[in-house]
């Protein structure tokens, strides 16, 4: 069982991390890009859905 956690809270205490250990985050900024794009897809086939 994994434990709730608040995603933005997480990935910021990451970056942080980054920025003290000199390391790359895990979830990078093309990633990042990748899941906007990706989400945006599906909002608009959701919006059309709705529409028609």
């Amino acid at each position: 069982m994994v434990p709730p956690k608040e995603a933005l809270t997480t990935q910021l205490i990451d970056f942080l991390n980054c920025i003290k250990t000199n390391r790359k985050p895990k979830v990078t900024g093309e990633d990042g890009i990748i899941f906007l794009e990706l989400t945006e897809q599906i909002s608009s086939m959701i919006k059309d859905q709705n529409i028609k």
